[in-house]
């Protein structure tokens, strides 16, 4: 099986380690590798010089493994990630699994993630916006940062489990 190679020898698309967006290329290689050589990444990484073996294994897992659902997190979904994120915390992997038992959907954990921190950013914007300005003016002391971030980041959670 052939694969894509650069045209010319000073082409920087195989010279350097990539970090930037993944090219259709790359993308393509990527799943011919995985069809030949299953998950074993370091094996992939050789024949795909231009990625370590960590970033092949996560832009597989997050992005291009075909059991992964691209659809929005309904509803439901998004309300039983807030209960398991009292139980777990932000082990956002753990909830992923809980959700997909439940749901029978494949979810990742930086897909779960990245809907709660948007959901938190949300909420904080309406927060704001409701919030008299008298109570936005009030000054903390310099070290006391520390402990109201905490006390937003509380009350945004208490807010979100109870409407």
């Amino acid at each position: 099986m052939s694969f894509s190679r650069p045209s010319s020898p000073n082409e920087s698309y195989y010279n350097a380690r990539n970090t930037g967006r993944w090219t259709n290329r790359e993308k393509d290689d990527l799943e011919k590798l995985v069809k030949l050589h299953g998950k074993n990444w370091n094996k992939i990484a050789e024949s795909f010089s231009t990625r370590s073996a960590r970033q092949i294994r996560e832009h597989y897992q997050n992005h291009q493994n075909p059991l992964i659902n691209k659809r929005r997190i309904t509803r439901p979904e998004s309300d039983y990630i807030k209960s398991m994120y009292c139980l777990f915390g932000s082990q956002w992997v753990k909830i992923a699994e809980c959700l997909e038992q439940k749901f029978h959907e494949k979810y990742t954990g930086v897909m779960i993630r990245n809907h709660w921190n948007n959901n938190m950013r949300r909420l904080g914007r309406l927060q704001r916006s409701s919030t008299p300005s008298y109570v936005q003016t009030v000054s903390t002391p310099a070290g006391d940062a520390e402990g109201l971030e905490q006390i937003r980041k509380k009350m945004a959670i208490s807010a979100i489990l109870n409407p």
